[in-house]
């Protein structure tokens, strides 16, 4: 009956320990196999590799020094089965495995603490009221009594471990916020290397543990009467600061995250700012060549256009009607008459932009409509309205490539000291929201390169005390930025 319920208990442990493992795991890494057949596939693997890890530990256990050799077996194991089971970077498998594998050995730690020092205190003391208050029964029955008092022990102490290990991965999962974010090597290091430590301090913890216990276990065959308690208060005393360093790591790790990562968002608002600034720096260096080759273009066409038609007059005159000479003429004029912007924005700069937008939209199938125009108050700099622009045009043209029905509309109106731009498209995906920055996340793969372009769109509305809002209903995206004139 005892040893039935001792493996069930033992079974169970391993097997909760496992499926928090699994739920760990899959928070930051991708299932390669979806379904309820492959989740229990990948509990129950955990569960063998950290059986293959225990047995060869308890029947060949030589000296404590085979604990590091069980613990990296398991987390060896641990790793291999992450990597089988689940898509993702290595340094995220790291992470997963090291923190898994770190917290289990510490809430061992923990719950040995609480057993050995808090719990057989209190039974012993059970015991003793049983024995004083049912003595014929404890008498008949103390076998009994002891086998149950232990079951209760194990089923308290495995529930505890659980509650407190459900806990801990639970509070890491939730400060690590960007769980699919792409870190670099540096960032990974100090990211994996706490919860190493924890591994490796946990290690030589049990390690201490398992000596104390055994010196004074062997020490206490020998000695008697008061000489025994003054040893088990030397025991308690070392177990208790034992248990509040395996509690202090455990917050430690989780304060950690939360430090990282805020560190990260820092690190990639930084990112941004300084492409935001780039850009900023090169649409201002732009803006003044353009400007300029746009007054020389538009002097350029008309004179050229006057002296067409000019040549035109004197060809006619001098040689009369000459198809070759008049088809030769209107080819140049059409060409002439492509330097002609048909977007009369109220600025060369957003003229240049709708055209080129344009252009692209239609070489993609887009119609692309508008009735947009500059501000007239100049207060705003034309290439803060350049960047809007680009970046609202831009991700409409993306997002309609791969729409049934390809439109785009942009305009602006002024209400009072406010002026708005609105941008229009067919949109009908679903978006997924960054938690942080509350905007759209990018469909690209290389999410630190990209999908930036909102965010640039909400400084400038900002530098001009405005905002940005934007939503996805029946079947269309709209953008709207409002700044202050």
């Amino acid at each position: 009956m005892y040893d039935l319920w001792y493996w069930f208990i033992f079974l169970f442990r391993y097997a909760a320990n496992s499926l928090l493992a699994y739920q760990f795991a899959k928070a930051f890494l991708s299932p390669k196999l979806k379904g309820r057949a492959a989740s229990f596939l990948c509990v129950f693997s955990l569960t063998t590799i950290q059986l293959a890890a225990y047995f060869p530990f308890v029947f060949f256990y030589r000296n404590r020094f085979d604990i590091i050799l069980y613990v990296l077996m398991h987390l060896l194991g641990l790793i291999l089965t992450l990597r089988l089971f689940f898509k993702g970077s290595w340094s995220r498998t790291l992470f997963c495995a090291f923190t898994i594998c770190g917290g289990r050995e510490l809430m061992v730690s923990v719950i040995h603490v609480f057993d050995y020092c808090f719990m057989l205190t209190l039974w012993d003391m059970a015991v003793v009221f049983f024995e004083e208050s049912f003595p014929e029964y404890y008498a008949a029955h103390r076998e009994q009594i002891f086998m149950w008092f232990d079951i209760a022990d194990s089923i308290l102490a495995v529930t505890v471990y659980i509650v407190i290990y459900n806990t801990y991965l639970r509070l890491i999962k939730k400060s690590f916020e960007n769980k699919t974010a792409d870190f670099s090597r540096y960032e990974n290091m100090l990211l994996i290397l706490p919860f190493i430590s924890s591994v490796c301090i946990s290690v030589m913890t049990k390690m201490m543990n398992q000596y104390v216990s055994t010196t004074y276990g062997e020490f206490f065959e020998k000695v008697s009467g008061g000489e025994y308690f003054v040893i088990m208060e030397e025991y308690f005393l070392s177990s208790f600061w034992i248990l509040m360093s395996d509690i202090c790591l455990m917050l430690t790790n989780v304060a950690y995250i939360k430090i990282f990562q805020r560190l990260a968002d820092y690190n990639s608002e930084r990112e941004k700012t300084r492409m935001l600034e780039s850009q900023v720096r090169q649409t201002e260096k732009e803006v003044k060549e353009v400007q300029d080759i746009y007054t020389d273009i538009r002097g350029l066409r008309h004179d050229m256009k006057n002296s067409l038609e000019s040549i035109s007059l004197y060809i006619q005159r001098k040689y009369g009607d000459d198809r070759e000479l008049s088809n030769y003429l209107g080819a140049m004029t059409n060409t002439v008459n492509r330097l002609d912007f048909s977007q009369n924005t109220g600025n060369g700069i957003t003229d240049i932009i709708l055209a080129q937008k344009t252009a692209e939209a239609a070489k993609r199938g887009i119609t692309l409509t508008h009735s947009f125009s500059f501000p007239q108050k100049r207060t705003v700099d034309a290439y803060h309205i350049g960047i809007i622009l680009n970046n609202a045009l831009q991700n409409a043209v993306e997002a309609c490539e791969n729409e049934e029905e390809k439109e785009i509309y942009l305009c602006s109106y002024s209400r009072g000291s406010l002026y708005f731009i609105k941008c229009q498209n067919t949109f009908t995906g679903q978006l997924d929201i960054d938690k942080n920055s509350g905007l759209p996340l990018t469909k690209k793969k290389n999410r630190s390169a990209h999908g930036i372009g909102l965010s640039n769109i909400k400084r400038c509305a900002e530098k001009y005390k405005g905002d940005m809002d934007f939503s996805a209903e029946n079947g269309e995206f709209t953008l709207t930025v409002m700044l202050h004139t």
